[in-house]
């Protein structure tokens, strides 16, 4: 009997032993939609604090209205500090993680590791994407690369500056972006930072994502606000066109110099269709365009203009401007524009995406235009009749 009660108690403490040691913990249940903002703030933004503000906004629409069971994730890369992870809620901004200042946050490796942080963390039926920082289209440096070529982590020979974000002085080409981002991870893209609504950066991004939310102008510090925007983010579809106007809006309600926006909202599963008609129409036609009589999108009025004004200005044949007009409509889901920049630069025209205007092959060479999938798959053919 005491053998037998013995055998008993090994046995009970052996399935006692076995079930403690498979005890996992429970998997996170998936949001609904977690929405990831970029921050690289570690820059002339960052040193004004607009980082800290945009953050108390997000806090106070958590507040507010909440984010309908959603979850708002935040990398931060601030001036002072180490950069950090950061989840809003209505309780207050979280720290979920912290990273090293080792790794710029413009550096690709940085970036996939905090998409991936932030599905582990923060895992979601869909997802979305605020990219927060400065931003100058598609342009790369206009300097020799020799002089300002340095090797990023992950091996990609990057020049400075670049297209999007401003590390200490590091900057990510819109090549390398749209290779960090790969395909269809984010339903929707939000650029809050100054000139991505061009050609060239949609193009590039189009297997990205299927909607990207950006200006094709400059736009005032204060950028988004987040205050107003971040539970359109949340509801189910997002409310992008709604977040594109509720920008727009606050900007075009101020004054003077305050009143300058420009915001589009644009679907990228069409840009295929409108490369290969802008193909067509750079096939068919030798017209010089005087860039002095399009509308710029820029100060400097050399990298960024007006596209359809552009197109038009070419005088193709009338079918292929029909059929380019329809596919543009399809793309260009929503657009507005103040009637000028800051006060300085007059928006008579504005279809809601830019371009940069080659007429000579030579054109090519400004800023690494030559690197862009747009040039290569579209403009060159202007010169090889």
């Amino acid at each position: 009997m005491k053998l037998k009660f013995a055998l008993f108690i090994a046995l009970i403490y052996s399935i006692l032993l076995t079930s403690c040691c498979d005890k996992k913990e429970d998997p996170i249940p998936p949001a609904n939609r977690t929405v990831l903002v970029y921050m690289v703030a570690n820059n002339s933004l960052g040193q004004s604090s607009y980082d800290y503000r945009d953050l108390q906004e997000m806090h106070q629409a958590a507040t507010n209205d909440g984010f309908n069971g959603g979850r708002l994730i935040v990398y931060h890369a601030p001036v002072f500090g180490a950069p950090a992870l950061k989840e809003v809620t209505a309780n207050g901004i979280i720290e979920l993680k912290q990273y090293d200042n080792n790794t710029y946050s413009i550096d690709s490796i940085r970036m996939k590791q905090v998409f991936a942080d932030t599905k582990a963390i923060a895992p979601a039926l869909d997802y979305g994407l605020i990219l927060w920082s400065h931003a100058n289209a598609w342009l790369e440096n206009s300097s020799s690369e020799d002089q300002h070529k340095y090797k990023s982590i992950d091996g990609d020979q990057q020049l400075k500056p670049n297209a999007f974000g401003d590390d200490r002085g590091h900057y990510m080409k819109v090549t390398t972006l749209a290779k960090t981002l790969g395909h269809n991870q984010f339903s929707f893209i939000y650029f809050d930072c100054c000139l991505m609504a061009s050609v060239e950066v949609c193009y590039e991004l189009r297997h990205a994502t299927p909607y990207i939310i950006a200006s094709g102008t400059e736009i005032p510090a204060n950028g988004m606000p987040y205050h107003f925007n971040a539970p359109l983010f949340f509801t189910d579809p997002p409310m992008l066109k709604e977040a594109a106007q509720s920008t727009f809006n606050l900007y075009n309600s101020y004054e003077g110099s305050s009143q300058t926006c420009t915001m589009s909202l644009i679907a990228t599963s069409q840009l295929d269709s409108l490369a290969s008609i802008t193909r067509q129409i750079f096939e068919s036609t030798d017209t010089l365009i005087s860039k002095k009589d399009i509308q710029s999108y820029d100060f400097n009025r050399q990298s960024l203009y007006d596209m359809k004004q552009y197109i038009h200005a070419l005088k193709p044949d009338s079918t292929l401007l029909t059929q380019w007009d329809e596919v543009l409509s399809q793309i260009v889901e929503y657009s507005a524009h103040t009637p000028k920049i800051f006060n300085r630069l007059d928006m008579t025209n504005y279809c809601g995406l830019g371009c940069y205007i080659t007429n000579y092959p030579t054109d090519a060479n400004y800023r690494g235009y030559h690197n862009q999938a747009w040039w290569n798959d579209v403009v060159k053919y202007k010169y090889q009749k």
